[in-house]
C-alpha cells in the first residue's frame, strides 16, 4: 500500500487529491480528513464530505490543533455525516484513533491519503510505522 500526506484542507484542494489518488491507487483510496478550524467546518462541512466522496474510505477525525474557539453546536463529525453513501464513515476521535483504523482498514494496493492542516502528517508516520516491515520496503 502507499501512503502520502497532503496539506489539503478545503473542499478544492482535497477532491484534487483524492482524484490525483484515485488515478494513482491500484487498490481502494483511504482518506483521513483532520479538521482544523472550527468556523471553515462550520461553513463547509457539506462540500468538505462532498470533496470526501472520492475516497472509498473517509476517517474523519475529532479537532487536533484547532486554531480556534468550540462552538456549541458544530463539531468535526458535521464532515463525515455529510459524506455521501456509499462511502465507508469511520470516526476517529484523535490521530492516533486514525492511524490505528486506518491500519485495521487497508488492504494491499490501497492507497491511504491524510488531509488536513498541522498535523494530520503525525498519522500518516504512525501508518507507515505500523506497517509491516515487508509493506514499508515496497
Amino acid at each position: 500500500m502507499t501512503v502520502y500526506d497532503d496539506y489539503a484542507h478545503n473542499p478544492t484542494e482535497i477532491r484534487a487529491a483524492l482524484a490525483t489518488a484515485r488515478d494513482r491507487a491500484d487498490g481502494r483510496v483511504v482518506a483521513v480528513y483532520v479538521p482544523h478550524v472550527v468556523e471553515r467546518t462550520r461553513h463547509v462541512h457539506r462540500e468538505l464530505g462532498d470533496a470526501l466522496a472520492l475516497a472509498d474510505v473517509a476517517v474523519v477525525t475529532d479537532f487536533v490543533g484547532r486554531r480556534d474557539a468550540l462552538r456549541e453546536g458544530i463539531s468535526a463529525r458535521m464532515v463525515l455525516e455529510a459524506v455521501p453513501d456509499p462511502v465507508r464513515r469511520v470516526w476517529a476521535p484523535s490521530l492516533d484513533d486514525a492511524a490505528r483504523l486506518a491500519l485495521a482498514l487497508v488492504r494491499p494496493g490501497d492507497l491511504v491519503v491524510t488531509l488536513g492542516v498541522g498535523e494530520p502528517w503525525r498519522a500518516a508516520r504512525a501508518i507507515v510505522d505500523g506497517l509491516p516491515d515487508a509493506s514499508r520496503a515496497s
